[in-house]
């Protein structure tokens, strides 16, 4: 027993990663409550603009929102099985800002 003695350490911890964000390539709208929406997930984020469009260019969806998902429909109809491009723009807590172009697929 070391009555008396004080013991210390220093412990350097480097983190990562604090910036992220995960746009999903593809979702199951099908209403099994599993994968029905898609969504845009990260940390440290501050804004986010996310656009899809079906395979002739017309805008299907919209949103600025983390919490505000696609759910596969357009003008309250649900949408085929098809595949559909997006423009994703995040914009971090720190004022940096990702662009990423792609393609997603919807699958019933």
């Amino acid at each position: 027993d070391l009555i008396g003695c004080i013991s210390g350490d220093t412990t350097v911890v480097h983190v990562t990663g604090i910036y992220s964000y995960v746009m999903p390539t593809g979702f199951s709208p099908n209403g099994d409550n599993n994968n029905d929406l898609l969504l845009v997930k990260g940390r440290g984020i501050d804004y986010i603009d996310l656009i899809i469009y079906d395979r002739i260019g017309e805008k299907v969806f919209e949103s600025t929102s983390l919490d505000k998902g696609w759910d596969g429909t357009y003008k309250g109809m649900l949408m085929n099985d098809n595949s559909f491009d997006y423009i994703l723009n995040v914009t971090y807590c720190n004022g940096k800002s990702v662009s990423e172009k792609g393609t997603l697929a919807l699958i019933r």
